[in-house]
């Protein structure tokens, strides 16, 4: 049979592991958010991209992800100058861009004509279907 004390003791050693634990699960807790943008309106893609300046300054450490599709592929396109400085700027500060094959093909538009800051997903629906089984948070650009 445990003393008093033993028993004390077993608690007491129980209680610092389960707060031993949750201090390590905290410390490699991470945002991540996908955010899936389909408008080709303008207005809508520059309330986006400062949405997503405002959570990287909010967040520095956060993994972020936008996934244009339909319309939106405009947005990461060469001959689409409007947003490139926002682009390469939140690149640069880790933001992926990517951009939904199935709509390229259907729009007729080449991995070629698309900005260096954006990479090609072979389904938009996929790639946030992915992101959101990993645990990454949905966010819906628009309006």
């Amino acid at each position: 049979m445990i003393s008093t004390m033993g028993y004390f003791r077993m608690l007491l050693l129980c209680a610092c592991m389960l707060l031993l634990a949750g201090e390590g699960i905290a410390q490699t807790s991470q945002r991540k958010a996908v955010v899936d943008l389909s408008s080709g309106d303008t207005a809508v893609m520059s309330v986006t991209l400062r949405q997503l300046r405002n959570f990287r300054n909010a967040d520095p450490q956060a993994q972020l992800e936008l996934v244009c599709h339909g319309p939106a592929v405009k947005l990461l396109m060469t001959d689409s100058t409007f947003f490139r400085d926002q682009v390469v700027s939140l690149k640069k500060e880790q933001v992926e861009f990517k951009a939904c094959g199935n709509s390229m093909k259907r729009m007729n538009i080449k991995a070629e004509q698309l900005l260096p800051e954006s990479d090609v997903v072979p389904a938009a629906i996929i790639e946030l279907s992915d992101k959101q089984q990993e645990g990454w948070s949905y966010i819906k650009a628009g309006r």
